[in-house]
């Protein structure tokens, strides 16, 4: 085996982590990007209810 270096692993050093954000007391700008994959939107009925019937489901739950 004439050129084993290629063959070699190269070691990459992890990204580091800043949590900074996290010590903050509140936000002072918006986040780059925020998901939405448990809004209402993403999960709502291709026909919505009306009030009427929201208040009929409501109260079939027993609450």
């Amino acid at each position: 085996m004439e050129n084993h270096k290629k063959y070699s692993k190269g070691y990459f050093m992890p990204p580091e982590i800043d949590l900074s954000w996290a010590q903050k007391e509140y936000p002072d700008k918006a986040p780059i990007w925020c998901s939405v994959d448990l809004r209402d939107g993403n999960q709502s009925l291709i026909i919505p209810m009306s009030l009427d019937e929201k208040v009929e489901f409501y109260k079939m739950q027993g609450n």
